[in-house]
């Protein structure tokens, strides 16, 4: 299947509200997609159904998945593009910037104490997008950090 046929194909799935999963793994030239054939969420507690799963680092009982079973399978060669970057505004909340600054000096006493060899922080942060396009994000993500698994 063709790149941009795939994209349109996932921006309807998008705009219908049904899943769907596009990953790219490290080092490949081309995309999967597995696109749900209805709305239905799915969630799994034993790994024994072929299918993609969404599931956190800190993984309990169950996770949401798409099932290969009940999703159509795509692959494609992937269409390189160059990436624009623009800068996002983020407003600035001083409590959450001296919380998180709390937070930090906490993780970097854990080390060195020996605690802990590596800690992961991060916070949330919403923001608005101007002009969102789902086609640009897909093409811009898949074009960006070739080495990485890309979902």
């Amino acid at each position: 299947m063709d790149f941009n046929l795939l994209i349109e194909k996932i921006s309807q799935h998008y705009i219908k509200k049904i899943p769907f999963v596009i990953f790219s793994l490290p080092e490949s030239e081309s995309v999967n997609a597995l696109l749900q054939k209805d709305n239905h969420t799915h969630r799994i507690t034993a790994f024994t159904d072929n299918g993609f799963v969404f599931a956190p680092f800190e993984y309990s009982e169950t996770a949401l998945y798409i099932p290969q079973s009940d999703a159509e399978s795509y692959q494609c060669q992937l269409i390189k593009e160059e990436i624009d970057l623009s800068p996002v505004v983020i407003l600035k909340d001083i409590k959450e910037k001296n919380k998180y600054i709390k937070l930090f000096e906490k993780t970097l006493d854990t080390i060195k104490k020996r605690k802990a060899n590596k800690i992961v922080i991060s916070r949330h942060k919403d923001f608005s997008l101007n002009n969102f396009s789902l086609e640009i994000l897909i093409k811009q993500l898949f074009s960006a950090y070739p080495t990485a698994f890309r979902y």
